[in-house]
């Protein structure tokens, strides 16, 4: 069984998650908590809580667009002589988007390469190492070609992925 903490004593030591996370930067977890609900709000109304991978997956290209838009509201905020309550929360809304797409790219990372196991309540895109580093988009899906490698194929939307063993 794969755990997200390693098992040794010892070496759970090493992982201070309230010293070294919760205490370092509660503001910006509440607000990242925060992104979470809304988004998952939006993206799955009346459905509990999950981060359903399938519906996105470009990290990297939205991590940049939000730090760019990020950049934008804060030189509008420096260069107004008052602060407006509406960019200050624009402001605050961009960073914890850009903090949620930067830990769900490291989770993903981190149960692909690192071993940790899929996050508890992920959907979609699977935790395996990916035979194509990008997902597969296809209007209609593309069904598992003849000579595709082993694996399984699967569909969320007009994405398709093959998860492979790692």
């Amino acid at each position: 069984m794969s755990t997200t903490l390693p098992t040794d004593s010892a070496e759970r030591k090493e992982y201070p998650l309230f010293r070294g996370l919760l205490r370092y930067f509660p503001a910006a977890l509440a607000g990242v908590a925060r992104h979470s609900k809304l988004g998952n709000d939006k993206h799955n109304p009346g459905e509990e809580m999950h981060h359903s991978r399938g519906k996105s997956a470009d990290h990297p290209d939205c991590i940049v667009r939000h730090m760019l838009d990020m950049s934008d509201i804060e030189a509008e905020i420096e260069r107004s002589p008052e602060r407006s309550a509406d960019e200050v929360a624009a402001l605050m809304s961009e960073a914890d988007a850009l903090c949620w797409r930067a830990l769900a790219w490291s989770q993903e990372l981190h149960e692909r390469y690192g071993g940790a196991p899929l996050a508890p309540v992920a959907s979609g895109p699977p935790r395996g190492r990916l035979e194509h580093p990008m997902l597969l988009r296809a209007k209609p899906f593309v069904p598992k070609p003849d000579d595709a490698p082993a694996g399984t194929w699967h569909q969320a939307g007009t994405l398709s992925w093959l998860e492979t063993e790692p």
